[in-house]
């Protein structure tokens, strides 16, 4: 269920289109080779999230399913998990980046199917680790 879930961008049998489609396909590659090996320029990785909250502000449902299609929150949920391994000049950083990045996946998970998804790929289980570290930080 979780691999159909993976894969899944549209709802059953019905082909939703998005204007913001090449946008959003362009934006995930973009992050991708932003993120990956590592973080190399932290100011274009929020550039490319702010971008990407514009698309979002608009509420357009299919977007948010091509989210899933475009393999935009894998991404997103990886910049959570170096939190926990980066250095500590660049957790200043990495933290700017963090409000960006929940708030993109907050806009995603406002519907039920990309909230089955994040629950049902393990999507979740780095958030709740970034939010017990968040806890256990000494400030």
């Amino acid at each position: 269920m979780a691999v159909s879930h993976e894969n899944a961008s549209t709802y059953p049998g019905k082909e939703l289109t998005s204007s913001n489609k090449k946008r959003l396909q362009i934006r995930s590659m973009e992050l991708e080779k932003s993120i990956f090996p590592c973080i190399q320029n932290y100011e274009v990785l929020e550039a490319i999230l702010l971008d990407i909250i514009k698309v979002l502000e608009k509420k357009q449902s299919a977007d948010l399913h091509l989210m899933r299609k475009v393999k935009l929150i894998p991404h997103l949920v990886e910049i959570c998990k170096r939190v926990s391994t980066c250095e500590k000049r660049e957790l200043k950083q990495l933290g700017l980046l963090l409000s960006p990045v929940i708030k993109i996946i907050l806009n995603f998970s406002s519907i039920r199917e990309n909230r089955n998804y994040m629950y049902q790929t393990n999507r979740l289980m780095p958030l709740l680790e970034l939010f017990n570290w968040c806890l256990n930080r000494t400030t």
